[in-house]
């Protein structure tokens, strides 16, 4: 609440105080502009005011940016989380592109627009229409945030409050109190109800009444909302009733299906659900089914065979990579006899310090026992480079760990030559590095360590 109301006031002071002292110092104080928008797409109305570059002006030229202020307009205006609606002001002199709504606190609407071509001028009458189609999609989603609100109580319970939502042709996004997040079912049941309600074609109703005669209904408010003494009444069925300024479907059938894209937490005990409606949801689906048939011929299956087949793939690469660590393993033992033959040997104990190569952990470590065997007197320090990592072994024999050989102690320095970082018993250790062109040179250190200390 807090952060809405440090919001709502940045937002007057922004546009509210700003616009009244500086681009709207010259308009008529009692000047409101009629909404139109609840019943008309379009209305003939006059240019009262143009502003260009935050001056007053008479007439805007082809390419200029203007905020246009008629007596009336069928234009919703971005309020209570809908956003505004786009669309076209025209006459045979000129073409503007709407590209948003806004309203002042005092009631007067600012159209954004871009003269397409003409010119405008004050005081000329025009047709302003608003873009069916975007604004049919936002009611899509506007309607079925009430709907969302319900289902929502309906699953997790009378404590769900709406705390916030945005409302656009492309999506809906719906806020509410929740203490923790939805379970993946209890999502699947919100989504089921709500395509349920579509389909029962709900008729959606809007009455308008004193706030009063709303709240003995039952109606939903805003918590922290100022309203009016008459507020509109929005009824979906014996489903849904809120209280709300914004525009809707006639029935909920037009919504044509929903589908929630994420749910997500945003703030202590604040949930957040995204989700998509009618055309947007449609091409949701498509999208879906492209990349399922584009998987599916991957990977050369029927994409009702695709997770089978992903599973059968998954199954056969685990076993190869098994086999594959196994042969290197044996390549590996079967170079050992080479590499002790070829060991330095300090007072009667041998020095190990080689890389194999694409070795996993698991690998190394196999490796460095298998070496360890068959020397008798020895400390082993092998390294991997695989991945873009390089791993460490140390491994000591026993004779040499009682004469003070630790392992752990070994390997830190060593990979600390390389940029990371590791340590463990004196008898064994493993540990982790970064830089690969300097794993020879941690070999070598290594040498030098061993040699140290057994001489």
């Amino acid at each position: 609440k807090a952060q809405k109301d440090k919001a709502r006031d940045a937002f007057k002071s922004k546009e509210g105080s700003a616009w009244e002292k500086d681009m709207l110092a010259g308009v008529s104080k009692e000047l409101k502009t009629e909404f139109v928008g609840y019943t008309k797409c379009s209305e003939e109305a006059e240019v009262f005011y143009i502003i260009s570059e935050g001056e007053l002006v008479d007439a805007a030229q082809q390419d200029e940016s203007v905020i246009i202020i008629l007596d009336k307009t069928p234009f919703y205006a971005e309020s209570g989380g809908q956003a505004g609606d786009t669309g076209v002001i025209k006459n045979e002199s000129v073409v503007l592109r709407v590209n948003d709504c806004k309203k002042t606190p005092d009631g007067k609407y600012l159209h954004y627009a871009t003269v397409k071509s003409g010119v405008l001028e004050k005081g000329s009458r025009v047709i302003a229409e608003i873009d069916k189609e975007k604004r049919m999609a936002t009611e899509r989603n506007h309607t079925l945030t009430h709907l969302l609100q319900k289902a929502l109580k309906n699953v997790l319970g009378d404590h769900v409050n709406q705390s916030g939502s945005l409302v656009t042709p492309e999506r809906l996004r719906f806020d509410f109190t929740h203490f923790s997040a939805i379970e993946p079912e209890q999502l699947i049941a919100i989504e089921q109800e709500l395509n349920e309600k579509i389909l029962e074609n709900l008729e959606v109703n809007i009455a308008e009444m004193s706030i009063d005669e709303a709240r003995k209904l039952g109606a939903m408010a805003l918590f922290g909302e100022k309203y009016g003494d008459l507020v509109r009444v929005v009824t979906v069925g014996d489903y849904s009733m809120e209280l709300c300024g914004g525009t809707h479907l006639s029935s909920t059938a037009q919504a044509g299906l929903i589908k929630i894209l994420s749910e997500s937490g945003i703030a202590a005990g604040v949930r957040r659900i995204e989700a998509l409606t009618g055309n947007s949801a449609l091409q949701y689906y498509k999208n879906q089914e492209r990349l399922l048939n584009d998987i599916s011929s991957m990977i050369k299956a029927n994409p009702e065979d695709a997770s089978k087949k992903i599973e059968l793939l998954n199954s056969e690469l685990k076993k190869a990579n098994k086999e594959i660590e196994a042969l290197r393993s044996k390549l590996v033992s079967n170079s050992a006899n080479d590499v002790i033959d070829n060991a330095e040997e300090v007072n009667g104990a041998r020095i190990i310090a080689v890389r194999f190569d694409h070795l996993d952990m698991n690998g190394l470590r196999t490796t460095a026992d298998s070496l360890k065997d068959k020397v008798k007197s020895g400390v082993i320090v092998l390294a991997t480079t695989k991945d873009d990592k390089v791993n460490f072994v140390v491994t000591a024999t026993k004779d040499l760990v009682q004469k003070g050989i630790h392992s752990g102690n070994i390997i830190r320095e060593v990979a600390q030559a390389t940029g990371g970082g590791g340590g463990g018993r004196p008898d064994m250790a493993q540990a982790g590095g970064k830089e690969l062109s300097k794993v020879d040179e941690a070999l070598e250190l290594a040498k030098k360590l061993i040699r140290e200390k057994l001489c």
